[in-house]
């Protein structure tokens, strides 16, 4: 699959542009089969990954053993967390184009950042 040749340096990125470390929290969101998550997670990072999608989530728990990661089924725009992650990350591609085009979609990025502890960071 080529979109996921860049997953390497993405982590790379995310790690250094959000300064994460093991056991920083991080959510996320429209995680799709998990290849930001699970990279995350072999670095120590614990991230909870939330997308609308049984399969892809079936996908990521699959790959999960031993991880610091969790996978929930759910749609990005009713997430009940509140203030709990260092950093909020939405990277799948296409995400915002596939919420529907209701009114929620225009605060998606707000919902996001409350998500995140004050000071935390969004990609």
């Amino acid at each position: 699959m080529s979109f996921t040749t860049g997953t390497v340096q993405e982590i790379e990125f995310l790690v250094e542009a959000l300064d994460l470390s093991p056991g920083t929290r991080v959510l996320d969101a429209g995680c799709g089969p998990g290849r930001h998550a699970l990279r995350l997670g072999r670095r120590g990072v614990r991230v909870v990954g939330v997308d609308a999608s049984p399969d892809f989530v079936a996908l990521a728990r699959a790959e999960a053993d031993g991880l610091p990661v969790e996978f929930r089924e759910g749609d990005v725009r009713e997430m009940t967390y509140s203030s709990e992650f260092d950093a909020v990350i939405c990277l799948c591609q296409g995400g915002f184009g596939l919420l529907g085009g209701d009114e929620r979609e225009l605060d998606v990025v707000s919902r996001f950042t409350r998500r995140a502890r004050p000071g935390g960071r969004l990609a």
